[in-house]
């Protein structure tokens, strides 16, 4: 949490998290973000496990705030759309999400001071300035998640950035 702190993020924490009708999901030490950084606010407020948090807080701080200075006249960062935080629900395949432990978050656009926001999408190579911000927010995210995935790699990700922080052996990533 101080961590956390030191990297400007506005936060509250909660109570455990248990939920009757599925054992699998929940959280001890849910964190509930409402600013990623200093004046960056997460719209809707996401609730994720510490470790999640923090990583998403790096990844704000190291790639998404200064990848967005390279925009030009839009001004600053001001806020990420998040799409899914924690959510006690299975995936596709029928496995526990991460979003039931707190693990996950959805990016489903970035805003700025000036201008549209930047959603994610797929953009086939339109050779845009979005495009290229999209591709290098998306892998430096690598960096901080071992789970991201996007525009391409399924149909369910479509439309959004999921990052989460699954362990697995020999800090294995999936990067798509």
């Amino acid at each position: 949490m101080a961590a956390l702190t030191d990297l400007g993020v506005t936060f509250v924490t909660g109570d455990p998290i248990t939920e009757a009708e599925d054992r699998d999901c929940g959280m001890v030490n849910p964190v509930t973000i409402t600013e990623i950084a200093t004046g960056v606010d997460l719209e809707p407020d996401a609730t994720l496990r510490c470790s999640t948090a923090l990583a998403a807080a790096r990844w704000v701080a190291d790639a998404v705030g200064p990848f967005s200075q390279k925009l030009g006249d839009r001004g600053r960062l001001v806020g990420l759309d998040n799409g899914t935080a924690y959510l006690c629900r299975p995936r596709a395949d029928g496995e526990t999400s991460e979003h039931a432990f707190g693990n996950a978050l959805d990016i489903m656009a970035f805003r700025f001071e000036r201008g549209d926001p930047i959603p994610v999408q797929p953009r086939g190579g339109d050779g845009t300035i979005e495009e290229s911000f999209q591709r290098a927010v998306r892998s430096a995210a690598c960096l901080d998640f071992t789970t991201v995935l996007g525009p391409g790699s399924d149909p369910d990700h479509r439309d959004h950035l999921h990052l989460d922080v699954k362990w697995r052996e020999n800090g294995f990533r999936i990067c798509q």
